[in-house]
């Protein structure tokens, strides 16, 4: 909330995107199991003002993997799970902005805490399926 006043205090005309996990409640979602931590609530936060928010993105935890997994082998950045939903909000939203635009994006958490998670085949594999690690369709094909 305190990256969001700042903009609406110093940049009005920036549109906030709120990013969030399929499955949190925190923009009035379905309540839905979840197995990445650092993002997504099962109740929403008292601070939590949607009204400073401009739209919304929902990404699913399979694409939040596959995301963190594409940057780390496509860039050798070694996304958190927060960090692989943002990128994949701006990736989905990428085709509506237009030429010129500025996109800040705001990157959480780095991958030293998802080493057993996201980043490990067999815990992947066991939680979202065999085919959960592949790429994005929203990301590159490398």
């Amino acid at each position: 909330m305190g990256c969001i006043r700042h903009f609406r205090r110093e940049s009005p005309g920036t549109r906030i995107i709120a990013v969030d996990a399929v499955g949190s409640v925190n923009f009035g979602g379905a309540a839905a199991r979840r197995f990445i931590p650092g993002i997504g609530t099962s109740r929403r936060p008292e601070i939590l003002r949607s009204e400073l928010v401009d739209d919304m993105e929902l990404v699913a935890e399979t694409d939040t993997v596959r995301t963190c997994r594409w940057l780390a082998r496509r860039y050798g950045f070694f996304a958190g799970g927060s960090t692989g939903s943002v990128v994949q909000a701006v990736l989905r939203r990428a085709p509506e902005l237009p030429p010129g635009s500025r996109v800040v994006a705001v990157s959480p958490d780095l991958g030293d805490r998802y080493v057993q998670t996201i980043y490990n085949d067999d815990w992947v594999a066991e939680t979202f399926g065999p085919n959960a690690s592949t790429t994005p369709t929203t990301c590159c094909s490398s």
